[in-house]
């Protein structure tokens, strides 16, 4: 997905309430895993505002020809190191 509008929340689950991990602002992706993994996402998305947001179906992906299925794959694993790395810079070893 890309947010259009609004602000939505990634809350993941902790102990016997959801945490705030993130905040999605406009011209953001996220479910990205999903897309490459066809597996339910890992954690909760919430709009906290009117918001709206683009999908971007697997099926509209294998129409396109090859080179531009690369182009965005690459993008879709450089958002996702993004995230990772973000990540790794927030945790305490």
């Amino acid at each position: 997905y890309v947010l259009a509008k609004g602000k939505m929340v990634v809350q993941v689950p902790q102990e016997n309430h959801l945490m705030i991990v993130h905040t999605i602002t406009p011209g953001t992706c996220f479910g990205e895993m999903s897309l490459i993994d066809n597996q339910p996402g890992a954690v909760q998305v919430t709009a906290i505002e009117d918001s709206k947001a683009f999908a971007l179906p697997v099926s509209f992906l294998e129409r396109l020809d090859d080179p531009m299925q690369l182009e965005i794959y690459k993008k879709i694993a450089q958002t996702l190191t993004n995230k990772i790395r973000a990540m790794n810079e927030s945790m305490t070893w």
